[in-house]
């Protein structure tokens, strides 16, 4: 059998946010965390210890640099890869 696959975004972090609240291990959110801000948010709120984002860094391998942008911090550019830019 196929299991859908919900296309809203943020999908499954109501499950991390209930995880981190009732025990006392890291929890990590996952489920469509599009952007910055709400990953931000996520750890701020204390509804997770950390926010995998690997569907959105295979569409975007510079979301790190971008996400940094979108919260007011400079960008990390590593050397090895300036030939990119």
């Amino acid at each position: 059998d196929i299991v859908p696959i919900p296309h809203e975004e943020d999908y499954q972090t109501r499950y991390a946010a209930r995880l981190r609240t009732d025990t006392t291990v890291p929890v990590a959110a996952v489920g469509r965390v599009k952007n910055a801000r709400r990953a931000a948010e996520l750890l701020s709120n204390g509804e997770a210890d950390a926010v995998f984002v690997g569907r959105e860094m295979l569409r975007d391998p510079s979301w790190a640099n971008h996400a940094s942008r979108e919260l007011g911090e400079a960008p990390r550019f590593l050397e090895q890869y300036a030939y990119a830019l």
